[in-house]
């Protein structure tokens, strides 16, 4: 293992939140490539933001909401839904025994959502699930992850969670859950008024984060989080660094970028999709100086 750094699908990722700086000494000496992570799973290139909120619109962005919160300055409606959505649900911080306790709830509302996908299968055990959350719930190094619950007032039943992780200056939402059958409770909205005055107003922390840009399909998500409650683009720079010679693969792959749309979206699946995701990234990656220079100012 490397302190800052953790391994995911053969990649490095940095472990801070992105409104702070990276330790680029692991991949300047080349530890990253080889002590991030045990075999059979090789490390095949780095990916981390900088530049962060830089100004100006790039292809690579961050969701963001600055603090304090302010729902006052919500739309009317989105006021109306939040003050009928708390009538509905009740919203709870869980306490790190609260998380064991209610550790079969939270599994059984993850597989209600995953019922609203045709095509999204969850691959973790049930009891790997239990383990990572009170695990996660516990951990007492580096952010803190805390989960938040929402309860139908009426039975008294879990139907939604939201993971946040909490870091000096911002909170990153890492996911969020809500059963298919009660949706109409709009828990959602009651959890993420919650959580935002929490962290935002009477926490003070900076901004809360939802997330990145999407590569690998279209999602509303973000769209929802901007019209519900302001989430803004923070614009910033995306990084990349391959390992030897996967670099040398990641350029000769580029050609996929000329296919046909038609043709790609035959083909854009399994380990193809995942390559078709990696050369999206490099183009991305590969757009930042001149979008910078063509935000310049001129003289």
């Amino acid at each position: 293992m490397i302190d800052g750094w953790k391994y995911y699908t053969h990649c490095a990722i940095p472990t801070t939140a992105p409104t702070q700086p990276v330790d680029l000494s692991p991949i300047e000496d080349g530890r990253i490539w080889t002590q991030l992570t045990k075999k059979p799973r090789p490390v095949w290139f780095a990916r981390w933001t900088s530049d962060w909120d830089c100004g100006f619109e790039t292809d690579w962005w961050y969701l963001i909401l600055d603090g304090p919160y302010d729902f006052a300055a919500l739309s009317k409606k989105s006021r109306y839904n939040v003050q009928k959505s708390l009538k509905n649900c009740e919203v709870k911080l869980l306490t790190p025994e609260e998380c064991e306790k209610y550790a079969d709830d939270l599994w059984r509302v993850c597989n209600e959502a995953a019922e609203r996908y045709a095509n999204f299968k969850i691959t973790v055990s049930k009891e790997k699930f239990v383990a990572d959350t009170i695990s996660n719930a516990k951990k007492e190094v580096g952010p803190k992850t805390e989960y938040w619950a929402g309860f139908e007032r009426e039975t008294g039943e879990m139907i939604g969670y939201k993971v946040c992780r909490v870091y000096d200056d911002c909170v990153t939402f890492v996911s969020s859950n809500y059963s298919a059958q009660k949706l109409k409770l709009r828990v959602s909205d009651a959890l993420n008024h919650e959580v935002l005055a929490h962290y935002l107003t009477e926490g003070g922390l900076k901004c809360a984060i939802n997330g990145e840009r999407s590569i690998d399909h279209v999602t509303n998500v973000q769209d929802y989080y901007r019209e519900r409650f302001q989430f803004r683009k923070a614009y910033c720079r995306l990084n990349l660094r391959y390992k030897f010679p996967f670099g040398l693969v990641v350029r000769a792959a580029r050609v996929l970028n000329l296919l046909p749309n038609g043709l790609r979206k035959k083909i854009d699946r399994g380990a193809l999709h995942r390559a078709f995701s990696i050369v999206k990234m490099d183009k991305i990656a590969r757009t930042f100086p001149a979008q910078r220079d063509a935000n310049a100012p001129t003289r």
